[in-house]
C-alpha cells in the first residue's frame, strides 16, 4: 500500500486551477461548491487566500447568487454538519 501526502501549497494551486469553471462546473455537479469549502476548510485557507480563489470563478451573466454567496452558503452547511 503507498501513502501519498499532498502538501498545502501543491493543493491550494490545484484548487487555483479549478476554480474559474467552478460555477459552470456547478451545474453537472450540484455539491461543487461545498466539495471546494470542505477542501478549503481542510487546508485551513486564510481570509486572503479564500478571498483570491473565489475571485477566479468565472461566471456568465448576473447569477442570483453570486460564487461568494456559494462558497458562503456551503461554508455554513459544513459549520451545520459539524454541529
Amino acid at each position: 500500500m503507498t501513502i501519498m501526502i499532498v502538501c498545502e501549497a501543491l493543493l491550494t494551486l490545484s484548487l487555483a486551477a479549478r476554480m474559474p469553471t467552478l460555477d459552470d462546473d456547478s451545474i453537472d455537479f450540484p455539491q461543487a461548491y461545498k466539495a471546494i469549502a470542505l477542501l478549503m476548510r481542510s487546508i485551513a485557507l486564510s481570509e486572503e487566500e479564500t478571498d483570491g480563489l473565489i475571485e477566479k470563478i468565472e461566471v456568465l451573466g448576473n447569477p442570483k447568487l453570486t460564487p461568494r454567496d456559494q462558497i458562503n452558503r456551503a461554508f455554513k452547511a459544513l459549520d451545520e454538519e459539524a454541529k
